[in-house]
């Protein structure tokens, strides 16, 4: 039975005692997607810290039940309809059970649910991390238009904090007027790696056996892709890599991890443009083997092409592991990688460009060492998941007004 509205006061919430945070996220590992991953380690440092934490999640499959993860609770409803990785889930009750809800955005037809039940319940913490603003064509671009005319900016305005992975980035959306007006709740808060699992290869390691286990040669320059190959991660670019590659000489060869719906058109481009000597698709990969795949490589690319790339965790994965970076020229990215200072930037969608830059740091390791000394600091100084639960805990636990 439902317990009565929380009768505590946002701005008396005890920073010191066990909160009950529940996160509500459309995607949740094993789901493979940056958002997944963000609302994952959110809820892991939580619960690590004594939290009382819950993940609220739609079932997609199935197969998917709720379970308990080192101290997380995961919870799988049945959406009552559902697009792509969004749908409509039952939250009133989870806004009768905590103190906070932290809503990890977009996730339509459940955000604006979670703006309305966060008006009925104001003795509830309600906070939003703004991952992304999607783009598309057609129809469902036309809905993306009206959600964030009309829709977005309720849910906003019901939070009293917006976490944004960056400021440019947030600049940079279609809803920057909204942020401007919300700009003393909208804090930032970049995301971390975790700099243990990430880390540079060691005298003692064999990374370089995995591109012997796929038919590569370990004195090549490898080149790096991670990301999903669905629908929902059409914008990472993938076609414009290959055809970068295409061009680029027989000591590069690419290994592209991730997998989806549109793997295999991407197989078929790769053997169109003749390139399967030298290109391997592998699939997604466990945490482990990720991160020594990073270890094997010398250049890892983010190729994405629209601003539904708002920030890249790759590039953190690769900046801990010592792997020079080149990524697209978008807003989030290049604060990643401090205006160019930390990786190349390349203009997205332009095959050439990349090529050029791929093919730069193949011919001068001392570029490449260059990248990653800087790359290395920053990544340590900045991006680590304590960091940004330090900010999340400090607007979970302040006064509003």
């Amino acid at each position: 039975m439902p317990r009565k509205k929380n009768s505590v006061r946002p701005d008396t919430v005890d920073a010191s005692r066990s909160l009950r945070v529940a996160i509500i996220t459309c995607v949740y590992p094993p789901y493979r997607g940056g958002m997944g991953a963000v609302a994952h380690a959110h809820a892991q440092e939580l619960a690590r810290r004594g939290h009382q934490v819950r993940v609220i999640t739609p079932q997609y499959d199935r197969g998917q039940h709720n379970r308990v993860e080192d101290g997380v609770r995961v919870e799988y409803r049945v959406p009552v309809f559902s697009y792509g990785n969004s749908g409509r889930i039952p939250v009133e009750d989870v806004f009768q059970e905590s103190d906070v809800v932290h809503l990890h955005f977009p996730f339509y037809f459940t955000a604006e649910m979670c703006a309305q039940w966060a008006k009925k319940y104001p003795a509830v913490r309600f906070v939003v991390t703004y991952h992304m603003d999607p783009t598309a064509s057609g129809l469902k671009g036309w809905y993306f238009r009206w959600y964030r005319a009309w829709i977005t900016p309720r849910v906003l305005r019901a939070s009293s904090a917006i976490f944004v992975s960056s400021r440019a980035y947030a600049a940079s959306t279609s809803s920057a007027a909204l942020f401007q007006e919300l700009a003393d709740r909208v804090v930032e808060a970049p995301f971390g790696v975790d700099q243990k699992r990430f880390h540079p290869r060691d005298g003692g390691e064999a990374s370089w056996a995995l591109l012997a286990s796929v038919g590569l040669s370990p004195a090549k320059c490898t080149v790096l892709f991670v990301g999903g190959m669905d629908h929902a991660h059409a914008f990472k670019g993938v076609p414009v890599l290959l055809e970068a590659v295409r061009s680029l000489p027989d000591g590069v060869q690419l290994v592209l991890i991730g997998d989806g719906a549109l793997r295999a058109s991407y197989e078929r481009l790769a053997a169109k443009w003749r390139i399967t000597d030298r290109v391997r698709f592998v699939g997604n990969q466990s945490a482990d083997s990720l991160a020594q795949w990073y270890r094997a490589v010398q250049i890892l690319v983010l190729p994405s092409v629209s601003r539904g790339e708002a920030f890249g965790l790759v590039l953190l994965e690769a900046m801990a592991s010592d792997v020079a970076c080149i990524a697209s020229d978008l807003a989030g990215v290049r604060q990643v990688l401090d205006d160019g200072r930390a990786g190349v930037i390349v203009a997205p969608r332009d095959a050439r460009a990349l090529a050029a830059a791929i093919g730069q740091l193949y011919r001068d390791p001392s570029a490449r060492a260059a990248l990653v000394a800087h790359a290395s600091a920053r990544v340590r100084r900045l991006y680590t998941w304590e960091r940004m639960v330090d900010l999340y805990m400090m607007w979970y636990t302040r006064s509003i007004r």
